[in-house]
């Protein structure tokens, strides 16, 4: 069962790609700009980001898609001497996908970014940009990309890189329990089937209603989590089953667990290390 689940999303994606080569040719339901941050951070480096406008209905993906679809690819190139530091995605959105599972992703509008350190000599060298995508709706899915180079003293000083106050986006990056004041705790049993885990939450302050994005990748299938709450604890539960008897063994797996208190998302990353 579980290896038709895994040939039937690989099957759905690929009908995804085929589909939208017949896409209209100016059809460009996502678009894609890069934006950059000037004040300093904390850490003495620059945010540099790429903005997806995203239309009404249409969505792209996170850097797990669910069951089917395409993660988002972002690359920035920095020359000798300039730093690029992991991708920041801020908190995303569920949506029921055409297959009827679960997808995760961005409607309307995202900014994924890096802190960055720009080389000390700029002149004469150039960074490079490489984005990919897959924008879908629930008929219709058309690939995207945005590459290109431009002269490292160009960032944010030309229409190629916006400037822009990128705060509200980190601050949608989602940061550990710890930060927060909350304390977890993992128990788990295995078997040759399935991982069982039960994660336990307490938090400092009500967390209202709890979601789960996991990070995971797609030789495993995280099952439909339980999710029992009050204003002091959380206690999730669900199963990873591999694909198939030949999936590699899991050591680990990241989870965001997003808190919503009267429309206002929290978000809260972890990674869970596996027996």
């Amino acid at each position: 069962m579980n290896l038709n689940k895994l040939f039937f999303a690989v099957f759905i994606t690929w009908f995804f790609l085929a589909t939208a080569s017949f896409a209209e040719p100016n059809l460009e339901p996502v678009r894609a700009k890069l934006v950059v941050d000037p004040t300093e951070t904390s850490a003495g480096g620059l945010l540099l980001g790429v903005k997806f406008m995203i239309d009404p209905d249409w969505h792209v993906y996170w850097q797990n898609p669910g069951g089917i679809g395409l993660p988002t690819q972002v690359k920035f190139l920095m020359p000798e001497g300039g730093t690029v530091g992991p991708l920041l995605w801020p908190i995303p959105e569920q949506f029921q996908q055409s297959d009827g599972g679960v997808g995760y992703g961005y409607t309307k509008e995202a900014v994924i970014m890096s802190e960055i350190t720009l080389p000390t000599v700029k002149e004469g060298v150039e960074l490079g940009v490489d984005v990919r995508w897959i924008g879908c709706s629930k008929s219709l899915c058309v690939p995207g990309k945005y590459k290109f180079k431009m002269p490292v003293e160009s960032i944010g000083h030309d229409e190629a890189s916006a400037v822009e106050d990128l705060t509200a986006w980190r601050n949608a990056v989602p940061r550990t329990l710890k930060a927060a004041g909350a304390t977890f705790s993992v128990n788990q049993n295995s078997d040759p089937e399935k991982i069982s885990i039960e994660m336990v939450i307490n938090w400092k302050e009500p967390p209202g209603e709890i979601s789960l994005f996991p990070k995971i990748e797609r030789h495993y299938f995280l099952s439909a989590p339980t999710v029992t709450s009050d204003d002091e604890q959380t206690v999730i539960g669900f199963n990873l089953e591999p694909a198939s008897i030949k999936s590699k063994k899991l050591d680990a797996f990241g989870l965001v667990i997003v808190s919503d208190v009267a429309g206002k998302r929290l978000a809260y990353e972890e990674e869970l290390k596996l027996q």
